[in-house]
Protein backbone atom coordinates (compact mmCIF):
# COMPACT_ATOMS: atom_id res chain seq x y z
CA UNK A 1 0.00 0.00 0.00
CA UNK A 2 1.06 3.35 -0.51
CA UNK A 3 2.20 5.69 2.33
CA UNK A 4 1.94 9.33 3.09
CA UNK A 5 5.57 10.32 4.05
CA UNK A 6 5.99 13.70 6.34
CA UNK A 7 8.78 15.59 6.52
CA UNK A 8 9.08 17.85 9.25
CA UNK A 9 11.63 20.58 10.47
CA UNK A 10 10.96 19.40 14.55
CA UNK A 11 9.36 16.75 16.72
CA UNK A 12 6.44 18.86 17.70
CA UNK A 13 5.29 19.50 13.94
CA UNK A 14 6.12 15.73 13.30
CA UNK A 15 3.92 14.55 15.95
CA UNK A 16 1.03 17.26 15.35
CA UNK A 17 0.69 16.03 11.50
CA UNK A 18 0.88 12.20 12.73
CA UNK A 19 -2.03 13.07 14.99
CA UNK A 20 -4.36 14.58 12.34
CA UNK A 21 -3.54 11.28 10.28
CA UNK A 22 -4.60 9.07 12.91
CA UNK A 23 -7.64 11.10 13.18
CA UNK A 24 -8.18 9.86 9.15
CA UNK A 25 -8.41 6.39 10.31
CA UNK A 26 -4.42 5.50 9.56
CA UNK A 27 -1.43 4.16 11.34
CA UNK A 28 0.92 6.61 11.93
CA UNK A 29 4.72 6.49 13.61
CA UNK A 30 7.07 9.60 14.02
CA UNK A 31 10.65 9.28 14.04
CA UNK A 32 12.75 11.26 16.25
CA UNK A 33 15.47 12.13 13.60
CA UNK A 34 16.81 11.10 10.03
CA UNK A 35 19.21 8.88 11.75
CA UNK A 36 16.24 6.80 13.59
CA UNK A 37 14.28 5.95 10.89
CA UNK A 38 14.19 2.28 10.23
CA UNK A 39 13.08 1.24 6.62
CA UNK A 40 11.68 -2.02 8.45
CA UNK A 41 8.78 -0.22 9.80
CA UNK A 42 7.59 1.12 6.54
CA UNK A 43 4.78 -1.57 5.62
CA UNK A 44 3.19 -1.75 8.55
CA UNK A 45 2.26 1.93 8.69
CA UNK A 46 0.16 4.20 6.85
CA UNK A 47 1.87 7.05 7.53
CA UNK A 48 5.36 8.16 8.29
CA UNK A 49 6.84 11.66 9.56
CA UNK A 50 10.45 12.29 9.86
CA UNK A 51 11.98 14.88 11.74
CA UNK A 52 14.49 16.69 9.77
CA UNK A 53 15.07 18.64 12.93
CA UNK A 54 16.25 21.23 10.24
CA UNK A 55 14.41 24.44 11.93
CA UNK A 56 17.50 26.33 13.33
CA UNK A 57 19.81 25.26 10.32
CA UNK A 58 21.21 27.77 7.64
CA UNK A 59 19.15 27.11 4.31
CA UNK A 60 21.79 24.88 2.15
CA UNK A 61 22.34 22.64 5.90
CA UNK A 62 18.26 22.48 5.60
CA UNK A 63 17.87 22.08 1.85
CA UNK A 64 20.50 19.04 2.03
CA UNK A 65 18.94 17.64 4.81
CA UNK A 66 15.28 17.59 3.59
CA UNK A 67 16.87 15.65 0.18
CA UNK A 68 19.04 12.80 2.53
CA UNK A 69 15.36 12.47 4.16
CA UNK A 70 13.89 11.64 0.60
CA UNK A 71 17.16 9.54 -0.28
CA UNK A 72 16.21 6.88 2.44
CA UNK A 73 12.56 7.26 0.91
CA UNK A 74 11.96 7.79 -2.97
CA UNK A 75 12.47 3.75 -3.55
CA UNK A 76 8.84 2.88 -1.84
CA UNK A 77 5.71 3.66 -2.85
CA UNK A 78 4.48 7.09 -1.42
CA UNK A 79 0.85 8.17 -2.08
CA UNK A 80 2.06 11.40 -1.50
CA UNK A 81 4.40 13.44 0.09
CA UNK A 82 4.10 16.15 2.80
CA UNK A 83 6.17 19.35 4.07
CA UNK A 84 5.44 19.85 7.39
CA UNK A 85 5.87 23.58 8.08
CA UNK A 86 5.71 25.16 11.63
CA UNK A 87 2.15 27.15 12.28
CA UNK A 88 4.02 30.60 12.61
CA UNK A 89 6.03 30.15 9.08
CA UNK A 90 8.87 30.02 11.29
CA UNK A 91 12.50 28.12 9.61
CA UNK A 92 13.99 27.29 6.91
CA UNK A 93 10.26 27.08 4.66
CA UNK A 94 11.54 28.07 1.04
CA UNK A 95 14.65 26.39 1.06
CA UNK A 96 13.15 23.27 2.11
CA UNK A 97 9.93 23.40 -0.65
CA UNK A 98 13.12 23.80 -3.20
CA UNK A 99 14.91 20.78 -1.92
CA UNK A 100 11.85 18.85 -2.63
CA UNK A 101 10.80 20.14 -5.62
CA UNK A 102 14.90 20.03 -6.77
CA UNK A 103 14.66 15.93 -5.60
CA UNK A 104 11.11 15.48 -7.19
CA UNK A 105 11.07 17.47 -10.90
CA UNK A 106 7.47 16.10 -11.38
CA UNK A 107 5.45 17.09 -8.09
CA UNK A 108 4.36 20.63 -7.22
CA UNK A 109 3.89 21.78 -4.08
CA UNK A 110 0.34 22.96 -3.01
CA UNK A 111 1.47 25.80 0.20
CA UNK A 112 -1.69 25.87 2.64
CA UNK A 113 -0.53 27.19 6.26
CA UNK A 114 -3.94 27.75 7.39
CA UNK A 115 -4.81 25.33 10.99
CA UNK A 116 -8.28 26.90 11.42
CA UNK A 117 -8.34 24.91 14.60
CA UNK A 118 -5.61 26.66 16.54
CA UNK A 119 -7.02 29.87 15.10
CA UNK A 120 -4.17 30.98 12.30
CA UNK A 121 -6.19 31.45 8.59
CA UNK A 122 -4.91 32.86 5.44
CA UNK A 123 -6.69 35.89 3.64
CA UNK A 124 -5.56 37.90 0.48
CA UNK A 125 -1.99 35.94 0.71
CA UNK A 126 -1.20 36.81 4.79
CA UNK A 127 -1.18 34.58 7.47
CA UNK A 128 -2.98 35.66 10.51
CA UNK A 129 -2.89 34.08 13.99
CA UNK A 130 -5.87 35.14 16.21
CA UNK A 131 -6.92 38.07 14.02
CA UNK A 132 -3.59 39.35 14.42
CA UNK A 133 -0.82 39.61 11.32
CA UNK A 134 2.37 37.41 12.03
CA UNK A 135 4.86 40.24 12.39
CA UNK A 136 2.79 41.31 15.58
CA UNK A 137 2.41 38.14 17.56
CA UNK A 138 4.74 35.75 19.54
CA UNK A 139 5.94 34.79 16.48
CA UNK A 140 8.26 38.14 15.94
CA UNK A 141 10.22 37.31 18.65
CA UNK A 142 11.55 34.05 18.30
CA UNK A 143 15.01 34.29 19.38
CA UNK A 144 16.01 31.71 16.32
CA UNK A 145 13.69 32.33 13.87
CA UNK A 146 11.92 35.35 13.90
CA UNK A 147 8.88 36.15 11.97
CA UNK A 148 8.96 39.64 10.29
CA UNK A 149 6.52 39.73 7.88
CA UNK A 150 3.09 38.33 7.34
CA UNK A 151 2.85 37.64 3.36
CA UNK A 152 3.44 34.14 2.66
CA UNK A 153 4.81 34.32 -0.94
CA UNK A 154 7.11 36.64 0.57
CA UNK A 155 8.29 34.42 3.37
CA UNK A 156 8.91 31.41 0.47
CA UNK A 157 10.63 33.94 -1.69
CA UNK A 158 13.36 34.71 0.69
CA UNK A 159 14.88 31.05 0.16
CA UNK A 160 13.22 30.37 -3.63
CA UNK A 161 13.69 32.47 -6.58
CA UNK A 162 11.29 30.94 -9.10
CA UNK A 163 7.64 32.32 -9.60
CA UNK A 164 4.59 31.51 -6.97
CA UNK A 165 1.51 31.40 -7.75
CA UNK A 166 -1.54 32.75 -5.35
CA UNK A 167 -5.19 31.32 -5.53
CA UNK A 168 -6.87 33.64 -2.67
CA UNK A 169 -10.30 33.50 -0.96
CA UNK A 170 -12.67 35.14 -4.24
CA UNK A 171 -11.43 31.73 -6.04
CA UNK A 172 -11.79 29.70 -2.95
CA UNK A 173 -15.03 30.58 -2.35
CA UNK A 174 -16.15 29.40 -5.74
CA UNK A 175 -15.66 25.68 -4.67
CA UNK A 176 -13.80 23.21 -5.53
CA UNK A 177 -13.99 22.74 -9.48
CA UNK A 178 -12.48 26.36 -9.64
CA UNK A 179 -9.65 25.82 -7.03
CA UNK A 180 -9.21 22.53 -9.44
CA UNK A 181 -8.99 24.86 -12.68
CA UNK A 182 -7.22 27.52 -10.87
CA UNK A 183 -4.00 25.11 -9.81
CA UNK A 184 -4.22 23.20 -13.53
CA UNK A 185 -3.66 26.72 -15.09
CA UNK A 186 -0.82 27.35 -12.74
CA UNK A 187 0.77 23.93 -13.31
CA UNK A 188 0.70 23.96 -17.05
CA UNK A 189 2.11 27.91 -16.93
CA UNK A 190 5.20 26.16 -15.25
CA UNK A 191 4.89 27.43 -11.65
CA UNK A 192 5.68 24.99 -9.14
CA UNK A 193 4.61 26.33 -5.90
CA UNK A 194 1.04 27.25 -5.39
CA UNK A 195 0.47 29.25 -1.79
CA UNK A 196 -3.63 28.66 -1.49
CA UNK A 197 -6.06 30.78 1.00
CA UNK A 198 -8.25 29.14 3.50
CA UNK A 199 -9.91 30.04 6.52
CA UNK A 200 -12.02 27.06 7.39
CA UNK A 201 -11.88 23.19 7.53
CA UNK A 202 -14.24 23.45 4.91
CA UNK A 203 -11.97 25.11 2.93
CA UNK A 204 -9.50 23.14 3.56
CA UNK A 205 -11.33 20.20 2.29
CA UNK A 206 -12.27 21.63 -1.14
CA UNK A 207 -8.79 22.59 -1.62
CA UNK A 208 -7.46 19.07 -1.02
CA UNK A 209 -10.42 17.57 -3.88
CA UNK A 210 -9.23 20.34 -5.98
CA UNK A 211 -5.77 18.91 -5.31
CA UNK A 212 -6.48 15.34 -5.59
CA UNK A 213 -8.31 15.61 -9.26
CA UNK A 214 -5.45 18.02 -11.25
CA UNK A 215 -4.18 14.39 -11.44
CA UNK A 216 -0.50 15.44 -10.79
CA UNK A 217 2.33 14.49 -8.03
CA UNK A 218 1.45 16.41 -5.11
CA UNK A 219 3.77 17.83 -1.73
CA UNK A 220 1.35 19.30 0.84
CA UNK A 221 3.03 22.49 2.46
CA UNK A 222 1.55 23.14 5.61
CA UNK A 223 1.05 22.60 9.08
CA UNK A 224 -0.83 19.37 8.94
CA UNK A 225 -4.78 20.08 8.67
CA UNK A 226 -4.34 20.34 4.62
CA UNK A 227 -2.31 16.60 4.99
CA UNK A 228 -4.98 15.36 6.57
CA UNK A 229 -7.75 16.87 4.43
CA UNK A 230 -5.77 15.26 1.44
CA UNK A 231 -5.14 11.88 3.12
CA UNK A 232 -8.87 11.66 3.84
CA UNK A 233 -9.50 12.34 0.12
CA UNK A 234 -7.28 9.43 -0.86
CA UNK A 235 -7.55 6.86 1.66
CA UNK A 236 -10.80 4.70 2.67
CA UNK A 237 -10.81 5.80 6.39
CA UNK A 238 -11.75 3.22 8.91
CA UNK A 239 -13.84 4.24 12.39
CA UNK A 240 -10.82 4.89 15.00
CA UNK A 241 -11.40 4.28 18.26
CA UNK A 242 -10.99 7.73 20.57
CA UNK A 243 -8.87 7.12 22.49
CA UNK A 244 0.64 7.83 39.85
CA UNK A 245 2.38 10.25 39.15
CA UNK A 246 3.45 12.59 36.14
CA UNK A 247 6.42 14.19 35.63
CA UNK A 248 6.61 16.93 33.22
CA UNK A 249 10.14 18.72 31.69
CA UNK A 250 9.78 22.00 30.30
CA UNK A 251 12.33 24.00 28.35
CA UNK A 252 12.05 28.02 27.26
CA UNK A 253 9.60 29.84 29.48
CA UNK A 254 7.98 31.98 27.20
CA UNK A 255 5.17 34.15 28.33
CA UNK A 256 2.84 31.98 27.79
CA UNK A 257 4.41 29.04 28.76
CA UNK A 258 4.81 30.70 32.52
CA UNK A 259 1.02 31.50 32.02
CA UNK A 260 0.19 27.90 31.79
CA UNK A 261 2.14 26.97 34.66
CA UNK A 262 0.96 29.19 36.89
CA UNK A 263 -2.29 28.24 35.84
CA UNK A 264 -1.37 24.68 36.55
CA UNK A 265 0.30 25.34 39.87
CA UNK A 266 -3.26 27.28 40.59
CA UNK A 267 -5.36 24.28 39.99
CA UNK A 268 -3.16 21.39 41.15
CA UNK A 269 -0.75 20.18 43.98
CA UNK A 270 2.06 20.53 41.75
CA UNK A 271 5.85 20.38 42.93
CA UNK A 272 8.24 22.08 40.28
CA UNK A 273 12.22 21.90 40.24
CA UNK A 274 13.60 25.30 39.02
CA UNK A 275 17.06 24.66 37.21
CA UNK A 276 19.52 27.00 36.77
CA UNK A 277 20.20 26.75 32.67
CA UNK A 278 24.04 28.14 33.34
CA UNK A 279 24.88 25.05 35.22
CA UNK A 280 23.38 22.76 31.95
CA UNK A 281 26.33 24.07 30.07
CA UNK A 282 29.58 22.28 30.99
CA UNK A 283 29.63 18.29 32.25
CA UNK A 284 30.35 18.93 35.75
CA UNK A 285 28.14 21.67 36.69
CA UNK A 286 25.16 19.53 34.69
CA UNK A 287 26.24 16.37 37.29
CA UNK A 288 25.75 18.43 39.78
CA UNK A 289 22.55 20.10 39.09
CA UNK A 290 21.58 16.90 38.18
CA UNK A 291 21.95 15.43 41.61
CA UNK A 292 20.52 18.48 43.28
CA UNK A 293 17.18 18.04 41.35
CA UNK A 294 17.13 14.43 42.07
CA UNK A 295 17.90 14.65 45.45
CA UNK A 296 15.34 17.34 45.66
CA UNK A 297 11.99 15.73 44.41
CA UNK A 298 12.97 12.25 45.80
CA UNK A 299 12.39 13.86 49.32
CA UNK A 300 9.21 15.45 48.16
CA UNK A 301 7.82 13.19 45.23
CA UNK A 302 5.65 11.00 47.92
CA UNK A 303 3.31 14.12 48.63
CA UNK A 304 2.26 15.21 44.93
CA UNK A 305 0.71 13.71 41.90
CA UNK A 306 2.30 16.19 39.63
CA UNK A 307 6.15 16.52 39.05
CA UNK A 308 8.00 19.22 36.91
CA UNK A 309 11.51 20.97 35.78
CA UNK A 310 11.54 23.53 34.39
CA UNK A 311 14.05 26.97 33.39
CA UNK A 312 13.59 29.72 35.89
CA UNK A 313 10.33 31.60 35.79
CA UNK A 314 11.39 34.59 37.15
CA UNK A 315 12.42 36.88 34.76
CA UNK A 316 15.68 38.31 36.26
CA UNK A 317 17.27 34.56 36.05
CA UNK A 318 16.26 33.66 32.52
CA UNK A 319 19.37 33.46 30.08
CA UNK A 320 20.01 35.58 27.53
CA UNK A 321 21.06 33.41 24.68
CA UNK A 322 23.47 35.74 22.81
CA UNK A 323 25.05 36.90 26.07
CA UNK A 324 26.04 33.00 26.85
CA UNK A 325 27.02 31.68 23.49
CA UNK A 326 29.19 35.26 23.56
CA UNK A 327 30.93 33.93 26.99
CA UNK A 328 30.96 30.32 26.19
CA UNK A 329 32.31 31.06 22.81
CA UNK A 330 29.63 28.84 21.24
CA UNK A 331 26.86 29.64 18.67
CA UNK A 332 23.28 30.26 20.45
CA UNK A 333 21.73 27.07 19.00
CA UNK A 334 24.83 25.30 20.64
CA UNK A 335 23.84 26.66 23.58
CA UNK A 336 20.16 25.74 23.35
CA UNK A 337 21.42 22.21 22.29
CA UNK A 338 23.02 22.11 25.35
CA UNK A 339 20.00 23.14 27.26
CA UNK A 340 18.20 20.82 26.01
CA UNK A 341 20.29 17.89 26.51
CA UNK A 342 20.93 19.20 30.41
CA UNK A 343 16.93 19.27 30.63
CA UNK A 344 17.25 15.23 29.09
CA UNK A 345 19.38 14.48 31.41
CA UNK A 346 17.72 15.21 34.42
CA UNK A 347 14.68 14.30 33.59
CA UNK A 348 16.48 10.68 33.09
CA UNK A 349 17.62 10.99 36.53
CA UNK A 350 14.78 11.77 38.11
CA UNK A 351 13.08 8.97 36.41
CA UNK A 352 15.67 6.60 37.13
CA UNK A 353 15.39 7.31 41.11
CA UNK A 354 11.89 7.31 41.19
CA UNK A 355 11.89 3.74 41.82
CA UNK A 356 8.85 3.55 39.68
CA UNK A 357 6.68 6.06 40.66
CA UNK A 358 6.91 8.03 37.55
CA UNK A 359 3.95 6.61 35.25
CA UNK A 360 3.34 9.37 32.32
CA UNK A 361 5.64 12.09 31.10
CA UNK A 362 4.45 15.41 29.52
CA UNK A 363 7.48 17.18 27.59
CA UNK A 364 6.98 20.69 26.19
CA UNK A 365 8.79 22.14 23.51
CA UNK A 366 10.39 20.46 20.20
CA UNK A 367 14.13 20.19 21.11
CA UNK A 368 13.17 19.13 24.75
CA UNK A 369 10.98 16.64 23.42
CA UNK A 370 13.62 15.16 20.65
CA UNK A 371 16.68 15.24 23.55
CA UNK A 372 14.26 13.71 26.58
CA UNK A 373 13.16 10.61 24.36
CA UNK A 374 16.95 10.14 23.07
CA UNK A 375 18.23 10.12 26.61
CA UNK A 376 15.57 7.98 27.57
CA UNK A 377 17.04 5.52 24.18
CA UNK A 378 13.98 5.98 22.18
CA UNK A 379 14.18 5.95 18.25
CA UNK A 380 10.28 7.04 17.95
CA UNK A 381 6.76 8.05 18.80
CA UNK A 382 3.36 5.91 18.32
CA UNK A 383 0.92 8.55 17.82
CA UNK A 384 -2.09 7.53 19.45
CA UNK A 385 -4.50 10.75 19.92
CA UNK A 386 -4.52 14.89 19.87
CA UNK A 387 -5.30 16.56 23.20
CA UNK A 388 -5.39 20.14 21.56
CA UNK A 389 -3.92 21.54 18.52
CA UNK A 390 -0.60 21.13 18.61
CA UNK A 391 -0.11 18.56 21.43
CA UNK A 392 -0.37 15.30 21.02
CA UNK A 393 -0.91 11.93 23.08
CA UNK A 394 1.41 8.61 22.38
CA UNK A 395 3.62 6.17 23.55
CA UNK A 396 7.48 5.85 23.52
CA UNK A 397 8.79 3.37 20.84
CA UNK A 398 11.89 1.67 21.94
CA UNK A 399 15.02 1.84 25.01
CA UNK A 400 14.28 1.19 28.31
CA UNK A 401 10.76 3.08 28.39
CA UNK A 402 9.19 1.47 25.71
CA UNK A 403 5.61 1.97 25.63
CA UNK A 404 5.72 5.05 28.48
CA UNK A 405 2.87 6.95 27.91
CA UNK A 406 3.77 10.85 26.84
CA UNK A 407 2.23 14.22 25.36
CA UNK A 408 4.79 16.57 23.72
CA UNK A 409 3.72 20.03 23.38
CA UNK A 410 5.01 23.14 21.03
CA UNK A 411 6.59 25.86 23.08
CA UNK A 412 4.09 28.27 22.02
CA UNK A 413 0.60 26.48 21.99
CA UNK A 414 -2.47 26.60 23.60
CA UNK A 415 -4.15 29.06 26.01
CA UNK A 416 -3.45 29.80 29.63
CA UNK A 417 -5.39 26.02 30.77
CA UNK A 418 -3.24 24.07 27.85
CA UNK A 419 -0.72 22.29 30.58
CA UNK A 420 -3.75 21.53 32.39
CA UNK A 421 -5.62 19.87 30.05
CA UNK A 422 -2.63 17.78 28.84
CA UNK A 423 -2.08 16.87 32.48
CA UNK A 424 -5.60 15.62 33.26
CA UNK A 425 -5.57 14.00 29.79
CA UNK A 426 -2.06 12.04 31.02
CA UNK A 427 -3.97 11.71 34.09
CA UNK A 428 -7.32 9.94 33.65
CA UNK A 429 -5.42 7.44 30.45
CA UNK A 430 -2.88 6.22 33.17
CA UNK A 431 -5.68 5.66 35.71
CA UNK A 432 -7.92 4.29 33.00
CA UNK A 433 -4.93 1.82 31.55
CA UNK A 434 -3.63 1.17 34.88
CA UNK A 435 0.30 1.27 33.25
CA UNK A 436 2.64 1.47 36.00
CA UNK A 437 6.33 0.57 35.54
CA UNK A 438 7.35 -3.07 36.51
CA UNK A 439 11.33 -3.48 35.70
CA UNK A 440 12.45 -1.64 32.43
CA UNK A 441 8.62 -1.58 30.67
CA UNK A 442 5.46 -0.64 30.96
CA UNK A 443 3.44 -3.82 31.60
CA UNK A 444 -0.19 -3.08 30.12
Amino acid sequence: MSKVVVIADDITGANVTSTLLVKQGMHAITFLDTDTFDESVFDSVDAISINAASRGLSKELAYKKVQKVLSKILHHDVLFYSKRIDSTLRGNIGAEIKSMLDYLPKHIAIVVPAFPDSNRICIGGYILIDQMPLENTEAAKDVVNPVLQSKIEMIISRQYEGEIKSIQLNELLKGSDCIKNQIKAAAEKGYRIIVIDAITNEDLSNIAKAAKGIDLPIISVDPGPFTAALAAEFVDRSKVQPNKKILLSIGSMTELTKNQVLQLQKRKHTLFYSINTKNLLDTDSLMNECARASEFIKARIIDYEIIGITTSIVKENVMNLKIESEKQNITEEEVSKRIAKGIAKITSIIMQDSSNKISGLYTSGGDISVAVCKELGASAIIVEDEVLPLAIFGTIFGGKYHRYPIITKGGLVGDENALIACVEYLSNHIKKKGCMIKGEAINE
